[in-house]
């Protein structure tokens, strides 16, 4: 969640996707297609009133084709569906309107993708990272040539997305957009955005000077420490991404459970964005949405039957995440 939040933040501003994290160590593994069963569901219970939560992982194997009667049984049988929190932007809709700020923001953009100074990503990064990221640009994306002035904190994203379409994987947009027309189908069934806004009000001046101030707070040794490990993650783990996926879309959740997590004091991307001038934000946008999804559920479970939810998979496994707080408020949890 706290990676997604500063990604929101930074898309709102028409800027800059994020490097997204990837997984620890596995054996190689090769990408299993075809007809998939999907992941179980968490059960959260107060007496006799049911939350089915369904684990999103992203990415997932590429062409998967999922096998959702159990989730479709579910859904139209619930009363209401707690969507996956996420963040959305509060801006004028003026801002967005006047074509002159789209002309505005892609000269933005332009200008803040660019390396202080003037650098290159080869002398931003230092030759030995620069060497290992060259390796797997051979690789995998010979003939992109459009990363060379760009800085590390925007390749990052874009190496690996590129890295895993090769392998094999995808986002998970298409589960997503399944289930969100499962729900569609159930007339009866209230449908719960649960989000946070980001205050982005003012002029597209003042925002751009809010962007501007973000970038120049990054710190260059942190952005280079987020890159090398990105890199890391490519050159080491990818057989790992290809377990978790697979395991995930077969439902042998046991076996997801042996992978271990990232955890977050050994994420140096999060280190990065945490010392930037939106880190108040940040943390601030973390324990609104935590508590925003915890109240939907409260409702849910005071008044229905059966409630559907989405909720990250890493966020269900974590020993301190959100099942943890639904833990001490006394509700029952059975976990596949």
């Amino acid at each position: 969640m706290k990676t997604t939040l500063v990604q929101m933040f930074a898309a709102a501003l028409c800027l800059l996707p994020l490097p997204s994290i990837a997984a620890d160590e596995a054996p190689e593994e090769i990408i299993v297609v075809g007809r998939l069963p999907g992941p179980p569901l968490w059960k959260v219970s107060n007496g006799d009133k049911v939350l089915w939560i369904f684990p999103y992982l992203s990415p997932i194997p590429k062409d998967m084709i999922w096998e959702s009667e159990r989730v479709e049984r579910v859904i139209a049988e619930s009363q209401e569906y707690i969507g996956m929190p996420h963040i959305e932007a509060d801006t004028s809709p003026l801002l967005l309107a006047n074509p002159i700020n789209w002309v505005r923001g892609y000269r933005l953009v332009k200008r803040l993708q660019r390396n202080p100074d003037g650098a290159s990503l080869e002398e931003a990064l230092g030759p030995e990272v620069y060497a290992r990221y060259a390796a797997l640009k051979q690789k995998y994306f010979p003939r992109e040539d459009r990363f060379e002035d760009m800085r590390p904190l925007l390749v990052g994203g874009q190496m690996s997305g590129l890295i895993e379409d090769e392998e094999g994987l995808e986002d998970a947009n298409a589960i997503l957009d399944r289930i969100m027309k499962l729900a569609r189908r159930n007339r009866g069934m209230e449908r719960t955005n649960v989000y946070v806004e980001i205050p982005l009000k003012g002029s597209f001046g003042a925002l751009a000077k809010r962007a501007e101030t973000m970038m120049e707070s990054l710190s260059p040794a942190q952005e280079r420490a987020c890159f090398e490990q990105q890199v890391r993650h490519m050159e080491e783990d990818l057989a790992n991404m290809k377990s978790r996926a697979n395991t995930w879309a077969q439902g042998y959740v046991d076996e997801f459970r042996s992978i271990p997590l990232v955890g977050e004091e050994s994420n140096a991307c999060l280190a990065l964005v945490m010392g930037s001038s939106e880190s108040e934000m940040l943390v601030d946008g973390n324990a609104r949405i935590a508590q925003a999804w915890l109240d939907a559920v409260d409702a849910a479970l005071a008044k229905n039957a059966s409630t559907f939810a989405v909720l990250e998979i890493n966020e269900l496994l974590n020993p301190n995440g959100y099942l943890s707080k639904l833990r001490e408020r006394g509700y029952d949890i059975r976990e596949p």
